[in-house]
C-alpha cells in the first residue's frame, strides 16, 4: 500500500510539474508598407507539446503569413491548444502604412498638361515629380508640363514612415488650334493670332486670373501696360478645345 500511494504521489508530481501554457504574437513588421506581406509568429511555452494553432485567416501554422488591408488598423488572432487540450489565445494590433499612388490624371491645354495624382495615406508625404530618369525633382501638386512632345513623368512619394510609392504615365500632345504670341518677351502690346472666335483667359505664374474676355476675329492687339513684369499664361478656348501659350512681360 505504501509502495502503491508513493507512485500515484510521483505521477502526481510529475503531472504538475509543466508549466502554464503561455504565448506571445511578433511581426517582421510592426508598421508595414501598404503591399507588404508580414509574417507573424505565436511563439509559444510551457504545456504539453505538441501544439495545434488556429489563426483569425484560418490558418493553422506556427507562423501566418498575412496582407493587411489598407484601414489605420488591422487585428489578427491565434488560439494555440496543446496536447492535454488546454488553450490560450493571444492578440496582435498595429497600423499600416496607407501610402499608395492610385492613378495619375492627365489634363491636356494645348502645349501645356496637368498631372494629377490620386493616392492613398494616412501620414505626412513628400513629393518628387520627375522626368522618366528622375533627375529633375520638383515638389509641388498638381503638376503643369510643357506638352509638345509625348513624354514619361514619373512620381515618387515618400511617407513619414520611410514607405514609398512611384508611379510613370506617358504624356501624348493633344492638338486643338493655332495660336501665336508676340512679341515674347512684350513690354505695352502683345499681338495674338487666333483661328477664329475664342475666349481668353490671361494668368499670372501663381494661376490669378489678371484678363479674360472673348475674341471674335483672328487677331488681337492686346494692352499689357497694367501688368506687372513676370512671366504669365495666356489660356485660348475655342469649339475644338483648348490651347495654352507663356509670354514674358518686361
Amino acid at each position: 500500500m505504501k509502495r502503491k500511494l508513493l507512485v500515484l504521489i510521483l505521477f502526481s508530481i510529475c503531472i504538475g510539474g509543466f508549466a502554464q501554457l503561455n504565448i506571445n504574437i511578433t511581426s517582421t513588421d510592426t508598421y508595414p508598407c501598404f503591399g507588404m506581406r508580414p509574417v507573424l509568429t505565436a511563439n509559444v511555452n510551457g504545456g504539453i507539446p505538441p501544439y495545434s494553432y488556429h489563426w483569425s485567416d484560418n490558418s493553422t501554422n506556427s507562423s501566418d503569413t498575412i496582407a493587411p488591408v489598407i484601414v489605420n488598423h488591422n487585428d489578427y488572432s491565434v488560439t494555440v491548444t496543446d496536447s492535454n487540450s488546454d488553450s490560450i489565445s493571444a492578440y496582435i494590433n498595429f497600423p499600416v502604412d496607407t501610402l499608395h499612388i492610385d492613378s495619375i490624371q492627365i489634363i491636356h491645354h494645348g502645349d501645356t498638361a496637368e498631372l494629377i495624382p490620386y493616392f492613398w495615406s494616412n501620414t505626412v508625404v513628400s513629393w518628387t515629380w520627375g522626368w522618366s530618369s528622375l533627375n529633375m525633382p520638383f515638389t509641388f501638386s498638381p503638376f503643369m508640363v510643357i506638352d509638345t512632345v509625348q513624354t514619361t513623368f514619373c512620381l515618387i512619394i515618400a511617407s513619414s514612415n520611410g514607405c514609398t510609392d512611384t508611379l510613370c504615365v506617358t504624356s501624348t500632345p493633344v492638338r486643338c488650334c493655332s495660336v501665336s504670341v508676340f512679341p515674347n518677351p512684350a513690354t505695352n502690346k502683345l499681338n495674338i493670332t487666333l483661328s477664329g472666335k475664342s475666349e481668353i483667359k490671361i494668368f499670372n505664374f501663381e494661376g490669378l486670373l489678371m484678363k479674360s474676355f472673348v475674341a471674335n476675329n483672328g487677331k488681337i492687339n492686346l494692352d499689357i501696360s497694367t501688368l506687372l513684369n513676370g512671366i504669365y499664361l495666356i489660356e485660348v478656348k475655342t469649339e475644338k478645345g483648348i490651347a495654352v501659350k507663356k509670354f514674358v512681360k518686361e
